[in-house]
């Protein structure tokens, strides 16, 4: 059974039911359960304001390069919206890591590292970001 509300599209599966009415109102019950305590957030505005205040306080380093630092760039992240549980969503916090210094030579526009950006509850769910 699949069901979309405000946006969210959820699918149930229930398998071993006696009847065909059983697993359809133990799918209701999945799904009213799941809207009653899960909501979407808008994940790449968050990342992007975190990534904003990060590149105002922080250069990556080019060894032996002409240009001394760079300032990244970030590409679209993997993720827009993200579903979180009412309980997570006040832990949701996102954790930028990223490379402090690099060789020598960079071309513009190269893909230099790969910064990370995590979820405070979930380091299980990387939300992968690739910055130039």
């Amino acid at each position: 059974m699949s069901c979309n509300r405000n946006g969210i599209s959820l699918i149930s599966v229930v398998l071993g039911a006696d009847t065909k009415k059983q697993r359809t109102m133990d799918s209701v019950k999945i799904l009213e359960y799941s809207y009653k305590n899960f909501f979407q957030i808008n994940l790449k505005e968050k990342i992007e304001l975190e990534f904003e205040k990060w590149k105002k306080e922080n250069n990556i380093t080019i060894i032996k390069g002409q240009e001394k630092t760079v300032k990244p760039v970030m590409e679209e992240p993997q993720y827009e919206n993200y579903l979180v549980s009412k309980m997570e969503q006040d832990q949701l916090d996102v954790i930028l890591e990223c490379v402090e210094n690099i060789d020598a030579p960079v071309a513009n526009g190269e893909e230099v590292r790969e910064c990370k950006c995590f979820t405070k509850w979930s380091k299980d769910n990387e939300i992968k970001n690739i910055y130039k």
